[in-house]
């Protein structure tokens, strides 16, 4: 049923995350993966003058930067799928809406995916209303299935990594 299954990936700790389940999916089902990190175009608007760093100011500088990140981000996927058998190709794309470069290389003509599998921020439906949410957009916009991976466990264990403990909080008083 499921042989080829996308996995965009922003390289948060959901993400990574939802990453891992649908390696685990794969597996099961004898299906490959295509991760992909999407990142937006270079764009340089200053209204007054400014001091930025090299990487904000340089188109190349800029690229070298994202690169690494897909580099890192991929390569946490690639690994986890090595690890559990399971074929896995990695793309990196510019795209100045992530959603659409999902939608995109989903339907891809030359290599087609049968599943869009992707972890979800969690945020309010009034979040959503402001903010947008890029599952949302991927959902609506896309024929290929898209499952959306929400764990209660993870999101559990997120709160509780980003919880200062009392020796931290005792420190900053």
């Amino acid at each position: 049923m499921f042989k080829r299954i996308l996995v965009p990936t922003d390289g948060s700790p959901r993400a990574e995350h939802a990453a891992r389940a649908a390696i685990e999916l794969a597996k099961y089902l004898d299906a490959s993966i295509v991760s992909l990190y999407v990142y937006p175009p270079f764009h340089v608007v200053a209204t007054e003058p400014f001091v930025a760093v090299p990487e904000l100011v340089s188109a190349k500088a800029y690229e070298k930067v994202q690169r690494a990140a897909a580099k890192r981000y991929l390569g946490v996927i690639d690994q986890a799928a090595h690890e559990a058998g399971v074929a896995c190709t990695s793309l990196c794309i510019e795209n100045d809406s992530p959603a659409t470069a999902i939608v995109d290389t989903a339907v891809a003509s030359d290599s087609p995916c049968d599943l869009v599998f992707m972890g979800s921020h969690g945020r309010s439906l009034f979040s959503q209303m402001f903010l947008g949410s890029v599952t949302t957009k991927v959902q609506t916009m896309c024929d290929v299935p898209v499952l959306v991976y929400r764990d209660s466990q993870e999101k559990r264990v997120i709160k509780k990594a980003s919880k200062p403990t009392a020796k931290k909080a005792a420190g900053k008083r």
